[in-house]
């Protein structure tokens, strides 16, 4: 299960004026710091009270399904109100290497379309 840095954008709450919700779990769009990527996902029970726009936040990406859980969906489990903590995360991902250019794939988000080729004879 990777952790994902983000930022949050928007709360999306059960009760918000202009939402039915069939449930009542909170949600957030939440900008991946790695990747450039916006998904929505669930905030943790325990966080819902904590967490506010704009606010970094560790993402809980699962990568594959289990027994338990056949459709595992991103999840918001900490809130880094610390801006030193923020700043040294986000220094450890620019110094990472590049990886290969592979889509990027998250859990309930539609897939990414790979790059077009690079014109080997240009």
């Amino acid at each position: 299960m990777p952790y994902e840095l983000g930022r949050v954008e928007t709360i999306i709450r059960p009760d918000d004026e202009g939402v039915v919700s069939s449930d009542n779990k909170v949600l957030a769009t939440v900008y991946l710091h790695k990747g450039g990527v916006t998904l929505i996902s669930e905030i943790h029970p325990r966080l819902v009270n904590e967490v506010e726009e704009g606010d970094h936040v560790i993402v809980d990406i699962p990568i594959m399904p289990s027994p338990n859980d056949p459709r595992p969906q991103p999840i918001v489990v900490k809130v880094i109100k610390d801006e030193k903590i923020v700043n040294r995360l986000k220094s450890e991902i620019e110094e990472e290497p590049e990886a290969p250019s592979v889509p990027v794939v998250v859990p309930g988000q539609p897939p990414t379309p790979p790059p077009p080729p690079e014109d080997m004879f240009g």
